[in-house]
């Protein structure tokens, strides 16, 4: 994932972290009719620590010199995340 992407990625995050407390906040809503959008705020916070997690496991095994230093591929990320 290039470093842009990554930035689109935290800007969004932070834009609906803004619409969470926004929502908390500032409306006459429920709860339970604003539980969806904040799952998926917890969902892309999950996602991301895990990709940041792999990302680092990788980045030392190309230190190490167990795997060649060149830019990660879908199939390095599915190796780590393996139990």
């Amino acid at each position: 994932m290039s470093h842009d992407a990554l930035r689109d990625i935290e800007k969004l995050e932070a834009s609906l972290w803004d619409a969470a407390d926004n929502l908390r906040a500032n409306s006459n809503l429920a709860s339970s009719e604003y539980f969806m959008p904040v799952m998926g705020l917890i969902f892309l916070r999950h996602a991301d620590n895990r990709y940041r997690a792999a990302l680092a496991e990788i980045q030392a095994d190309q230190a190490a010199g167990k795997m060649p230093k060149r830019a990660p591929v879908m199939a390095d990320f599915k190796r780590s995340a393996a139990p």
